[in-house]
């Protein structure tokens, strides 16, 4: 595949509700944490990219919810899957003990895809987790799989899992993540004003009428990380 090709997966992403699912998603694609739960009522697709030294590969990344009463939809959605992730927490050892249902349930539907487990908020200290390090590898074992530490809230490790999935997929342990490239920025006419309101901050941003969606994302992600930054320090 040369480097202009786009490669393009589908990744489920299971596990109990609360495990931090969605906010896994939102954090990186906007770079926000959501320090609210919100349940993901039934399913929700986002699109990830990743650029890597074989290429572009766009994950299209379906966040299925946790609760049971959205069971039989859920595995509707598992079809044609490529890779799927499995999430539990660190402080939630009943979301560890459902790993083997969640694992029947995408084997039952896609018995040959790659696997993933990943353990969420890894960042708490040590007498708020409720699983060891050993009960993980044991998981792991057991499903014969890799797994993956991550903290949704402090930015950690977050595209690994990803990476991981277009490894198995790909077959190829060689793929590694490359910087992404800059993006354009518009040429930008005094024509219009537009106002961003975030906590503390107002932004005046002079753009011009057609000005790209994908700006204003970066842009408000750029903002948020500021906001999370200022938020820590006080």
């Amino acid at each position: 595949m040369n480097q202009q090709q786009n490669k393009v997966l589908k990744v489920v992403l299971v596990g109990d509700g609360g495990v931090g699912k969605t906010s896994y998603i939102k954090r990186y694609i906007t770079g926000h944490f959501e320090t609210k739960h919100i349940a993901t009522v039934g399913i929700e697709s986002n699109p990830i990219t990743l650029h890597t030294n074989k290429g572009i590969f766009r994950l299209n990344v379906w966040d299925c919810a946790g609760m049971e009463v959205f069971g039989g939809m859920r595995t509707e959605y598992y079809h044609c899957a490529d890779a799927a992730i499995i999430m539990f927490s660190s402080d939630n050892k009943t979301s560890l003990e459902s790993v083997g249902h969640w694992y029947q349930s995408l084997r039952t539907v896609c018995p040959a895809i790659p696997i993933i487990l990943v353990c969420n908020k890894t960042d708490l200290p040590k007498n708020e987790r409720k699983i060891t390090s050993m009960e993980i590898i044991r998981a792991t074992d057991i499903f014969g799989t890799t797994s993956y530490p991550i903290s949704v809230k402090v930015n950690g490790n977050l595209q690994l899992p990803f990476l991981q999935c277009i490894r198995s997929h790909m077959n190829d342990s060689s793929i590694q993540l490359i910087e992404s490239p800059p993006i354009s920025v518009p040429s930008i006419d005094i024509n219009k004003k537009s106002v961003i309101d975030l906590p503390r901050v107002r932004v005046h941003i002079e753009e011009k009428e057609d000005m790209k969606s994908i700006r204003r994302k970066e842009l408000y992600k750029q903002l948020t990380s500021i906001l999370d930054e200022l938020e820590q320090l006080e």
